[in-house]
């Protein structure tokens, strides 16, 4: 319910008598306000990690997919707890 739900705020206005573009607008500048925080906040969390990484081989496409294969073929359900689980033991 962050950037206007307009359901949630036409039944709200007409029930509580408020009204609902007042509603609106107030919905609407909190969304903003969390969308820039939340932008500022990943801006400032990628260029922490870009300085983690600088300087080793960025990853490709491929090698991510050969990655992923390689590792669902290698995974064994019967070991893990949900196999045992399902098992009833």
């Amino acid at each position: 319910m962050l950037v206007p739900p307009g359901i949630a705020m036409i039944l709200y206005g007409v029930s509580a008598g408020a009204s609902v573009g007042k509603l609106f607008m107030s919905g609407l500048s909190v969304g903003v306000l969390i969308a820039v925080v939340f932008s500022a906040f990943m801006s400032v969390l990628m260029q922490s990690r870009n300085k983690m990484y600088r300087g080793k081989k960025p990853a490709t496409f491929k090698g991510g997919l050969t990655g992923n294969r390689q590792s669902i073929l290698h995974w064994d359900f019967r070991s893990s707890s949900w196999w045992e689980s399902m098992q009833g033991s």
